[in-house]
């Protein structure tokens, strides 16, 4: 199984979000993703929402909100 899985390319401001199911996660500061919270990675739990947008400049995903333990964060 592939534990560090690369995350494909997008187009310049597409949104996407990725939702944990099951288990957890956690993001890291590489594969394609660029966390700007002071932060090298980024746990979500079962239920939890992360949501990036693509900046085709350094082409990345960067985060832009999540709440690791699902629902909406106030």
């Amino acid at each position: 199984s592939n534990l560090n899985p690369q995350i494909v390319a997008g187009q310049q401001s597409q949104i996407m979000a990725l939702e944990c199911v099951g288990s957890s996660v956690t993001l890291f500061n590489s594969s394609g993703i660029t966390i700007d919270m002071d932060r090298e990675s980024v746990r979500m739990d079962s239920g939890g929402v992360a949501t990036f947008i693509y900046n085709a400049t350094d082409s990345t995903w960067h985060l832009t909100s999540f709440n690791e333990n699902g629902g909406f964060a106030v």
